[in-house]
């Protein structure tokens, strides 16, 4: 009831400030807040107003509609329409974005945590033999974002595979794409020190491979066999390997930008 007695008088007002006479009869009870808008000059008790003041009243006027406006009072709120269809699900996950490395993604001074100079991406081949490669500039495919699911699997977004390891090979063995059911073979913790450690609880981690050439991979696009898939020039493989409680290399930390 508050919200009407104050919006009543501002309408009168807004009509009066808009009306060809600048007279407004004012009584003490609200409820007979009325304008005069009468062309003769018969009565003499309303009150006229200078410029000053009818922009003062206008500036009021402004000022409380607004507040009006913006109020949670149900007087400013219509009915409520019907509910729109609801949306898809959210992903869980750890971590969305393109996966980086601190050695290889940042070997330019000028470069920043958000303009890494290379990122790890994703094409096609989900044989153990082809590796996972990270060679590329950045950019807005679907194959260079990853997201560290929940459940401690990496997805690509590009086909929904994930980077997986054989966990009874030697330390340097490198990584390739395959199944994101959670197995033993391909579920990680992202701990303090942003190492990707590979749940197996032999304190090995997502490494980088030093350059090598004629490595079968994962990133050439439709490849169909190993020596199509192999990528021309030295290129860093993702790789697993032993780490050292202690002591953090570059080549160990990695993050989703």
């Amino acid at each position: 009831m508050e919200k009407i007695l104050i919006i009543l008088p501002i309408i009168i007002l807004i009509i009066c400030i808009f009306s060809k006479r600048r007279r407004i009869k004012i009584s003490e009870n609200i409820e007979n807040f009325t304008c005069d808008t009468d062309t003769t000059d018969e009565e003499n008790n309303g009150i006229t107003l200078t410029d000053s003041q009818m922009n003062q009243i206008q500036q009021m006027v402004n000022d409380q509609t607004m507040s009006l406006m913006n109020s949670t009072s149900s007087f400013m709120q219509g009915p409520q329409g019907n509910m729109g269809q609801q949306g898809p699900p959210g992903g869980t996950y750890q971590a969305a974005g393109r996966l980086v490395n601190q050695s290889a993604s940042y070997k330019n001074k000028k470069q920043n945590a958000f303009n890494p100079g290379l990122v790890t991406t994703r094409t096609s081949g989900t044989l153990p033999t082809q590796s996972l490669c990270l060679m590329d500039t950045p950019t807005l495919g679907s194959f260079q974002y990853w997201y560290l699911n929940s459940n401690g699997t990496i997805e690509n977004k590009y086909d929904g595979k994930c980077i997986n390891y054989n966990p009874l090979k030697a330390s340097g063995t490198k990584v390739y794409m395959g199944s994101c059911s959670p197995s033993n073979f391909n579920q990680w913790t992202w701990d303090k020190n942003n190492r990707l450690v590979f749940n197996n609880g032999d304190q090995q981690c997502l490494s980088l491979s030093n350059p090598e050439s004629g490595v079968s991979t994962t990133t050439m696009p439709d490849c169909n066999s190993e020596t199509e898939c192999i990528r021309p020039g030295d290129k860093m493989y993702l790789q697993v390997k032993t780490y050292t409680n202690g002591t953090l290399y570059d080549d160990e930390v990695w993050s989703f930008i």
